[in-house]
């Protein structure tokens, strides 16, 4: 991996902590608890709206988070991604896109879905994301936008009461160096993983 791209997030993260930001991306999201039958239903709602791009000397609001249905084009990111995307339930929020606009033919940067166990002690699940499979100027933009998405997460974690971390199973080749990128740690699997699988998570950041 390239020092440009594994270094990218860093310098981001830095830059999300100095400006003090959390509260901005966490003032997006929106949980809603309900009971229906004895089955709890929790729905995570992120407001569509514009971010700047961090990453950028001069950033503009270029970027855009979004829940609604996108196309992952087959030809940018990984088929077994897009169909664990496509799995998770749109309708309780469980998809997060950032999107380019001044990309309209691909606009797509990066995806993640993620789930919300029944078990209240247990942290949020990463269940996948979407990372760019071109150039390493697209790659480096794409773990940026992954990042952005995990904070959206983080924040619905917070809301919830559950665990300051979010964490991400899987045994998928490559994912390792990916989620690390991201600021996830590996750690001892947990019991409820399935065998073969290796575990990750992500601290949630400082508090400003």
């Amino acid at each position: 991996m390239p020092p440009n791209i594994r270094s990218i997030v860093s310098q981001v993260r830095e830059k999300f902590r100095r400006r003090r930001l959390s509260e901005r991306f966490a003032q997006h999201v929106s949980v809603a608890v309900s009971t229906a039958s004895g089955r709890r239903r929790t729905v995570v709602r992120v407001a569509e709206h514009s971010l700047p791009d961090f990453r950028t000397r001069s950033p503009q609001a270029a970027l855009r988070v979004t829940q609604a249905d996108q196309v992952l084009a087959r030809w940018l990111f990984d088929d077994r991604v897009i169909a664990k995307i496509s799995e998770a339930a749109l309708d309780k929020g469980r998809r997060l896109y950032c999107l380019d606009s001044r990309d309209p033919a691909s606009p797509v940067l990066a995806a993640l879905s993620f789930h919300v166990d029944a078990e209240l002690t247990r942290a949020l699940q990463i269940t996948a994301v979407a990372i760019r499979l071109e150039d390493q100027d697209a790659r480096a933009r794409s773990y940026v936008a992954a990042w952005y998405l995990t904070q959206y997460v983080q924040a619905a974690a917070n809301q919830l009461g559950r665990p300051p971390f979010i964490e991400m199973t899987s045994s998928a080749p490559g994912i390792a160096e990916d989620l690390r990128i991201l600021g996830f740690q590996e750690v001892s699997q947990p019991t409820y993983a399935r065998p073969g699988h290796r575990a990750f998570r992500q601290p949630a950041e400082p508090a400003n």
